[in-house]
């Protein structure tokens, strides 16, 4: 690391993290309304997410920055158990599975902590402030892919027309 710079590769895969973790957390404020029906049921589903990843923090918080690699690694493995189990949430249509895809999909979210942890300490005072803003910026850019991705991919499986609020979604997702 020469004059307090974080390895680009150390930034590209925070990027992806941060932007994978907040994606995930908000792709389904788009659908929610088409689960159960009832409003705690939807509040629950979308909130599981964030039960895991707090949750989760006692496992990731063992990650120091010497063994970022691994973090990352293992976060990996989390974002595809998560999202395996959640891409059948339409064929078993049942809210308590739902809900669980959701919580094991929350336990990648603990590893923004480890995220933020290696560019603070990957880095010297001087550059620290533009790293926390790239952080930042990832964290931003997930929360608008996460509703887009969710709006366009209803809208495309059935239709504009069926579904104008997904054309609304995407608009607003990137304005």
């Amino acid at each position: 690391m020469s004059g307090g710079e974080v390895p680009f590769v150390v930034v590209v895969f925070t990027c992806l993290v941060c932007t994978g973790i907040m994606a995930n957390f908000t792709i389904v404020l788009p659908l929610s309304v088409y689960w159960s029906g009832a409003m705690l049921a939807d509040a629950g589903i979308i909130s599981s997410y964030a039960i895991g990843a707090i949750i989760s923090l006692t496992f990731w918080v063992r990650y120091d920055s010497s063994s970022i690699k691994l973090c990352y690694l293992n976060h990996a493995f989390m974002v595809i158990i998560g999202n395996v189990l959640f891409a059948f949430t339409p064929s078993i249509d049942q809210w308590w599975y739902s809900w669980l895809a959701r919580f094991v999909l929350g336990l990648e979210g603990g590893a923004m902590y480890n995220a933020n942890l290696a560019l603070i300490s990957l880095s010297n005072p001087a550059n620290r402030v533009k790293y926390l803003a790239y952080y930042q910026s990832f964290v931003g850019l997930g929360l608008v892919l996460g509703p887009a991705i969710s709006a366009t991919t209803t809208a495309l499986a059935l239709g504009f027309t069926s579904h104008p609020h997904s054309l609304r979604t995407i608009l607003a997702a990137v304005f």
